[in-house]
Formats: C-alpha cells, sequence, structure tokens
C-alpha cells in the first residue's frame, strides 16, 4: 500500500534512508494527533545538543487502545469508541562536513473500533538537508514539511475535518567573501505545495540576497532583499501574486544568549498593485541557568498558508500541531508573538508557552482570525520507574468579521512505568472542552493506555 494522499516521497524515503533514527512514540488522543512521546523524554526544546558533532539517531514504536466518550466530538448524542493504534517516532540529526541534516516525524495509524471513521495515518514530517558541494562557498538544500491542516474553521477537528498537506523546496545557497569581514550570500528556491482536498496547490519561485559585514566573531550586520513568485494550478480561484521584502538585520550570538533582529518594509502585489507595510521580525533565545531557558519571537510580515504550514510549532504540551484552516491563499499580514521558558533540574520539568497571532486578509476579510493560546506541562520523575505528567492547554479563536469565537480547554493527566530502560507503558486521562456557537461546542473525556519501546 502507497502512502496517503498528500504524503511527500521524498519524506518518507528520507526517513528510510537515513534510519539509523529516534526515541518516543506518541500516544494518541481520539480523533487528533499524536502527543509528545509516551517514553517521555521529549528533547528539550532549544537547549544546547548533547553528544558528538550534535548527532542523534532515534527510533521508537507503540501500540495502544483506547476510549472516547465521544469520538465525534458532538454536542449531543455522544457516541463513545474503542481505538487502537500502532505508531513511530524518529529523529535523525546529523552534522558531517559534506552533509547535514535534522529529520523529525510522529505518525500515528488508527482503527476506530465501532466505525466512526475510517482507518487513518495521522502525524507530522519535518525535514531539512544540505550538501556542501564547495566548502564554505556553495550548500544545496532540500526541506520538506508534512501533516495536517484543518479544513472547517467552525467545526470540531475530528478526522473528517483534516486533510493532507505537502510543503517541499529545494535550492542552492552560495557566500562570497570580498573580504576577510565582508560577506555576499545569494540563495535560491524552488518550492511545491499540495493539498490533499483543498484546491490550493501552487509552486513558488523564491530568491534573496544579503550584503553584509561580520562585526566580530559572533555579530553581523547586513542589508537584505527578497523575493517570491507564487503560482496556482487553478487560477480561477486563486490568482497569482508576488512578495518582496526589503530589510536590515542584526545578528549576535552569544555564550547564553542568542539575538536576531529585522527590520524594512515587505511588500505585495496581490491587488493588482504593489502595496507596502512595515516589516519586522525579532527572535531571542536566553539560556538563564543550566537548569532554563527562554524564547521570544515576534514579528510583522506578509505570508500565506503554505509558506505559514512550514512555520506551525507545538507549545509547552508538546502535541503536534494541526494547521489552523487555510480558507483561502491568498496574502495576507501576519503580526505574532511567542513566549516559550523551559526549566529542567534533576527529576522535575516545567514547560510554560503563549502565542498569540493576527491574520488580516485585503481582500478576503472573512478569513480575518485572532488566535491565542497558553500552555503548560509538569513533569517528575516520582521513582525510577515511575513518571508522573500534568499539562494544560487554553486556547480561543476568534474570526472577528464573522463575529465567531470558540474557547478551547484540554486538561490531562499521565502515569508513566518504565519496567526496563527501552520499555514504556503509559495511562493517560484526557479532558476536553470546546466553548462554540451550538452545535460546534463539546466536552470530551478519553484514556489511552499504550506500550512504547525504544529501539534506538
Amino acid at each position: 500500500m502507497g502512502p496517503p494522499a498528500g504524503v511527500s516521497y521524498a519524506a518518507l524515503a528520507a526517513a528510510c534512508l537515513l534510519i539509523p533514527v529516534y526515541n518516543a512514540v506518541a500516544d494518541e488522543a481520539p480523533g487528533r494527533l499524536p502527543t509528545v512521546g509516551v517514553m517521555g523524554e521529549s528533547e528539550p526544546i532549544g537547549l544546547p545538543v548533547q553528544g558528538p558533532a550534535g548527532n542523534v539517531t532515534q527510533l521508537a514504536v507503540s501500540a495502544g487502545v483506547g476510549e472516547t466518550d465521544n469520538v465525534l466530538l458532538s454536542s449531543t448524542d455522544k457516541e463513545s469508541q474503542t481505538l487502537a493504534l500502532v505508531g513511530t517516532e524518529f529523529e535523525v540529526r546529523r552534522a558531517a562536513q559534506r552533509l547535514d541534516a535534522d529529520l523529525k516525524g510522529d505518525f500515528n495509524y488508527i482503527d476506530y473500533l465501532q466505525n466512526a471513521f475510517h482507518k487513518q495515518l495521522l502525524g507530522r514530517f519535518d525535514g531539512s538537508a544540505g550538501w556542501v558541494l564547495i566548502p564554505e562557498r556553495l550548500r544545496w538544500s532540500v526541506e520538506d514539511s508534512f501533516g495536517q491542516a484543518q479544513l472547517d474553521p467552525f467545526a470540531p477537528v475530528t478526522p473528517q475535518n483534516l486533510e493532507n498537506v505537502n510543503v517541499v523546496s529545494t535550492g542552492p545557497d552560495l557566500l562570497l567573501r570580498p573580504t576577510s569581514s565582508l560577506f555576499v550570500k545569494v540563495g535560491a528556491r524552488y518550492a511545491s505545495a499540495h493539498y490533499e482536498t483543498s484546491p490550493f496547490d501552487n509552486s513558488r519561485l523564491l530568491g534573496d540576497l544579503s550584503v553584509g559585514k561580520d562585526l566580530s566573531a559572533a555579530s553581523s550586520l547586513s542589508l537584505n532583499a527578497d523575493y517570491e513568485r507564487i503560482r496556482f494550478s487553478d487560477t480561477l480561484i486563486n490568482p497569482d501574486y508576488d512578495r518582496r521584502n526589503f530589510y536590515a538585520q542584526y545578528a549576535v550570538k552569544g555564550a547564553r544568549t542568542e539575538l536576531s533582529l529585522d527590520g524594512g518594509v515587505s511588500q505585495a502585489d496581490d491587488q493588482g498593485s504593489w502595496t507596502t507595510s512595515p516589516f519586522a521580525r525579532l527572535s531571542i533565545t536566553r539560556l538563564l541557568s543550566a537548569s532554563s531557558l527562554l524564547q521570544l519571537s515576534a514579528g510583522r510580515q506578509y505570508s500565506d498558508a503554505s509558506d505559514s504550514f512550514r512555520g506551525v510549532q507545538s507549545g509547552a504540551t508538546g502535541r503536534i500541531a494541526i494547521a489552523p484552516t487555510t480558507g483561502t491563499t491568498e496574502n495576507y499580514l501576519n503580526q505574532y508573538g511567542s513566549l516559550l521558558w523551559r526549566f529542567e533540574r534533576n527529576r522535575t520539568s516545567l514547560d510554560v508557552s503563549g502565542t498569540w497571532e493576527r491574520d488580516t486578509y485585503s481582500v478576503e476579510r472573512q478569513f480575518d482570525v485572532d488566535r491565542v493560546s497558553a500552555e503548560v506541562r509538569f513533569t517528575r520523575r516520582m521513582t525510577s520507574t515511575i513518571r508522573l505528567e500534568l499539562s494544560g492547554r487554553a486556547a480561543r479563536e476568534r474570526y472577528f468579521e464573522q463575529d465567531f469565537t470558540d474557547d478551547d480547554y484540554l486538561g490531562s493527566l499521565a502515569l508513566a512505568y518504565i519496567p526496563a530502560r527501552r520499555l514504556e507503558l503509559r495511562l493517560r486521562y484526557d479532558h476536553e472542552s470546546r466553548i462554540a456557537p451550538a452545535p460546534t461546542q463539546f466536552i470530551e473525556n478519553r484514556a489511552m493506555l499504550t506500550a512504547s519501546y525504544r529501539i534506538l
């Protein structure tokens, strides 16, 4: 049986070829994507990589059964369902002289035993690889992101309300150094986006130019320009358009702090002529101590659904993120901010995150939306064989041109038993509620028992 619609053969091939790969398989909430790996050793976000040259090879498999009291996420006529699943989670990081790679995948194959939904493969893959053609001069890159996106923004996220999306890009990067401190970077990409259901397939050509100066061994200042040409398979639904950015960038990387600051203008011609908006991006990572880390990002830029799909991230709870509804691939103004704090010491870890985003369209204003969320996860290793995990999420989505708001709340409790170094048994209970206009509100309780084995 071949991969499901929308799955990238390049992604699956890369995963197979580069295994020797990851620990930790995700336990699955009914009708949803997996949570953080049931092996419990989720990668500390942003903390320094351990091991020689940052190389990582991890692979785990899992199987489980579960029960939900509302598989259809209905406000009335709740239907119970038993689930069975098998899954795998992997990670590969390589940092060789000629080849570097960063691949992460998390997939579950789910069987709804009373046939509420068809059997489904759900999950997320993000991968990038680079080949150095000329040392310190020319590099060729390939990037791929595969996952699910919501179809109807107003309906609960069930398997019927998801579609597969795949975005792949490839191209060269050239670095020239006229002097020891001056540099010129030139990059080009060809990208393709495929949607399983929505008529938004597109291809794009991207080019960027950067001219700058190394202020020190750890800091640089540059002037940058990039251009993006977007062309759609169905131009009756999706008019073609272009985008470009002109900005200055300051970047510094210290022993405990990394900072990148961009400022300039962003332009798009989706309305028949070029429109201009301020462009800004800020990214800060600060190692507060040996036990804690803080990450902050904020920005304002033009974007679109295919472009933003590649940057979908999970929050503190570690659940794989489902991309929000595409709705349209029209250009929009994206304003965002996110904050993550992580603490890890001895047998205890704590993650807290918050995000805010506002997307505004120039034409199809019905898709204008605000999103805000807060997540927390607490993990405590009670003994050498027992671990406790508590997590929660609160999120609000508001389509302010349509006067539609939904609030989603999730609370989880998990207990893991580790009888052997590579084996883990986990029992997890989730309670989720959605407050929204009828009939899209719901309350659901679910429980999952999974067994996971870490192969590598």
